[in-house]
């Protein structure tokens, strides 16, 4: 598993220490248990019951799981423990299994080993001095976290002063072994270690033991600086030190408790051990050796493997010992050799195998790979529009990810066909072009309405005669245009041309459809009467036309009531579905005075519609046309409650009224010894209010909270064990110390 970039939070560029205890579950089981004595309630009683049984188990998965947590914290438990490396004095293969660890994690530097102890772990690191803290080899969350070399020490130890953190673990795993190195005694008795570096392989002489501050400069600064940490150890930490990291002045004074001036002499490279000392935040045990590095000749190569920049990749060969070494490579598989680097630019794969060779500490031998793979290139349609029957626009497409002056084959074309609609404009060539790998992304032609369709409508009026009279239309495009006829108020269309023949009354309605153009409608009466109208009679037609594609937001009235009116006489009408929406009335053509009167037909205003009216001889045409309602924004109101445990206010209720679909994110207060139980509360509004309760518990306590009304679950802590917060996973039973930032006891 190769690493990948992992982003530094804010809190990890600076890290602040701090100490975090897990509260006593008993001591919340005792407070449930007195509670219910003193209520004297049978149904209390009975909760508290069922409270206890509920403790009693989750006590049992704690200390489950904190044994499990423990336990596999010691290498012996792992089966990463079958690819420590192996020394082979001969020194033709120097070490084994480097290479498999690595491949797991290239994070990967070591194999720290101190003799008869149960420190036997790899050695990672991280750009970053807490990400190991809480993460194993295979980059997951894990509470014993890893043994890892510091973010600025050199990846091959070649720092004359090299830094090692790992947990302080009440059974003694990880470094909760170094402890025991403060018993003089046993110093004496375990002053061995080794470490084999991808590298070199150097054996551990320890000569010291001292407790310090986590921020101490004089420790915690690492680099070429083995003889200013030699000279601060012998002062007994009282010239060169007290200067803080990070403008963090060291608070607790460094003590050496053993210090072996023999062994410490010729202490030109030295390793520190680094972990908590005790639950005290800024606390930490160092245990120092000197580092001797043996006359075995190690070589680590690293290959190189990326996206095709443009630019010369080649390998970088490390070895242990360089001087008097030669380093040869070879890209035939052995059966040529040179010293000449070898190198890649273009896209490809070149195994390496490298050499080296010195007269007295005998020939190593690695292999290396360098791979350069295709780089991604897009090559994008871009959307094109025109109007129906205007010519094709000219294709643009974009290119993105080349380098330089590189180009892309390609062509663009699309799929045929006139009518309006939205057609694909399609890129297309090679996928495989050079150093580029292309992705072909389509667009769209899209071909609009071209102009207006007008459609005129024309009926009948008459006397029966036993014939058929037609309704007629007319078109001002015919190439490509439908017409269609509805009698029913347009809920059902034909292509069948209406007609009438007995007395009666047929609305008509007439519909234009061209794919290429905008729809038009029309309408006509088909009218045939019975008898001759008396001269002194009129008879006049009212007709109601919809525009509001067919009621789709369902609005419109079920019926209306017209007015005629006219010669100081005015007679009503009901129009609906039932009647097609038209009526005919007889009304007198002539006023007392032999005027011929002027009639109007009249509706009342229809909400959300708009009318317009039409009359061609005795046939009243009136359209009422749908108003598209302007869009509004919605809002509601967002609460957040601020309670202690027992439900009284901590701090004002925060509201806001956001519109639908705002985002929200608001920062609980800080209340000085209480812990709040959503720091920060976020959100996208939806279409209701919002409400949310945080809880303030006191600092370290662990009695449950209870969910308030209208708490989502996410904000409540069911059993307020105390979480790390980079991944929220409940600490286990015993004592684990972070040694460098946090400490968790």
């Amino acid at each position: 598993m190769a690493k990948v970039e992992r982003p530094i939070p804010d809190e990890l560029q600076n890290p602040v220490p701090h100490t975090i205890k897990k509260g006593s579950k008993k001591a919340a089981s005792d407070a449930v248990f007195g509670a219910a004595i003193k209520a004297g309630s049978s149904v209390v009683s009975i909760l508290a019951g069922l409270l206890a049984a509920v403790l009693i188990l989750y006590s049992g998965y704690v200390l489950y799981d904190s044994f499990f947590t423990m336990s596999h914290a010691f290498s012996d438990t792992w089966d990463l423990l079958e690819y420590k490396p192996e020394i082979i004095d001969d020194g033709a293969t120097p070490m084994s299994g480097g290479d498999m660890l690595r491949s797991i994690n290239d994070d990967y530097r070591a194999w720290l080993t101190v003799f008869d102890t149960n420190i036997d772990y790899p050695v990672l690191q991280a750009d970053n001095d807490l990400y190991y803290a809480s993460h194993d080899i295979y980059g997951n969350t894990s509470l014993t976290g890893a043994i890892y070399l510091a973010a600025d020490n050199d990846p091959y130890l070649r720092d004359s002063y090299n830094l090692v953190y790992g947990h302080h673990m009440d059974n003694k795993a990880m470094f909760g072994g170094l402890d025991l190195f403060k018993d003089e005694s046993y110093f004496n008795s375990h002053r061995e270690g080794l470490i084999i570096g991808n590298s070199g392989i150097y054996d551990i002489e320890f000569f010291a033991v001292a407790t310090g501050d986590a921020y101490e400069n004089a420790i915690y600064s690492v680099g070429d600086r083995a003889e200013e940490v030699l000279s601060y150890l012998r002062s007994g930490g009282t010239t060169g030190g007290g200067e803080g990291i990070d403008g963090t002045s060291p608070t607790i004074r460094t003590e050496v408790l053993i210090f072996d001036e023999a062994a410490a002499a010729g202490a030109d490279k030295i390793i520190a051990l680094s972990t908590c000392a005790s639950a005290s935040t800024n606390g930490r045990l160092i245990v120092f050796g000197k580092m001797i590095k043996r006359n075995i000749l190690v070589i680590d190569a690293i290959g190189y493997e990326g996206i095709y920049d443009a630019q010369s990749h080649s390998i970088e060969a490390v070895v242990s010992i360089e001087e008097g070494t030669t380093i040869t490579y070879s890209i035939d598989g052995g059966k040529t050799w040179t010293d000449e680097i070898p190198s890649i630019t273009n896209v490809g794969e070149i195994e390496v195998l490298i050499r080296a060779e010195n007269d007295s500490a005998g020939v190593a031998e690695a292999t290396a790979t360098l791979i350069v793979h295709p780089r991604p290139v897009t090559v994008t349609a871009d959307n094109a529009f025109k109007m129906y029957g205007d010519p094709d626009p000219s294709w643009v497409t974009s290119v993105e990810g080349t380098l330089g002056d590189d180009v892309i084959s390609y062509t663009t074309g699309r799929e045929p066909g006139e009518n309006a609609g939205t057609y694909p404009i399609t890129p297309s060539g090679d996928q495989i072009q050079g150093n580029y790998i292309v992705t072909y992304v389509p667009g769209n032609l899209v071909i609009t309405s071209a102009g207006t369709l007008a459609v005129t409508a024309t009926g009948y009026i008459g006397l029966y005669d036993g014939e058929p009279h037609y309704a007629g239309s007319s078109v001002n495009i015919t190439e490509g245009t439908t017409v269609e006829y509805s009698t029913d108020g347009g809920r059902t269309w034909s292509t069948e041309v209406p007609y009438i023949i007995e007395p009666g009354q047929i609305p008509v309605y007439v519909r234009a459809t061209n794919p290429n153009y905008t729809t038009a409608y029309a309408t006509a009466m088909l009218i045939v009467y019975a008898n001759p109208v008396p001269q002194d009679q009129v008879n006049l037609t009212v007709l109601k036309v919809w525009n509001d594609n067919n009621n789709a937001d369902g609005i419109r009235p079920a019926q209306l009531y017209m007015v005629l009116s006219g010669g100081g006489q005015a007679r009503t009408v009901s129009l609906g579905a039932g009647n097609n929406w038209t009526a005919t009335v007889t009304m007198p053509r002539y006023d007392a005075a032999g005027n011929e009167i002027t009639y109007t037909w009249s509706e009342p205003a229809v909400a959300g519609y708009t009318g317009s009216r039409r009359t061609e001889g005795d046939v009243t045409t009136i359209t009422n046309t749908r108003i598209q309602d302007e869009p509004t924004t919605l809002s509601y109101t967002l609460t957040i409650n601020y309670r202690y445990l027992d439900g009284t206010p901590a701090a004002a209720s925060y509201t806001a009224v956001l519109a639908q679909g705002a985002g929200y994110d608001v920062t609980s207060p800080v209340i000085q010894g209480y812990t709040a139980s959503i720091v920060r509360v976020t959100g996208i509004m939806p279409g209701q209010n919002v409400e949310y309760t945080v809880i303030y518990i006191p600092a370290g306590s662990a009695v449950p909270i209870p969910a308030a009304p209208g708490t989502p679950a996410s904000a409540i802590i069911p059993d307020m064990t105390i979480m790390l917060e980079d991944y929220q996973t409940p600490l286990g039973l015993g004592t684990v110390y972070t040694n460098i930032g946090d400490c968790f006891e």
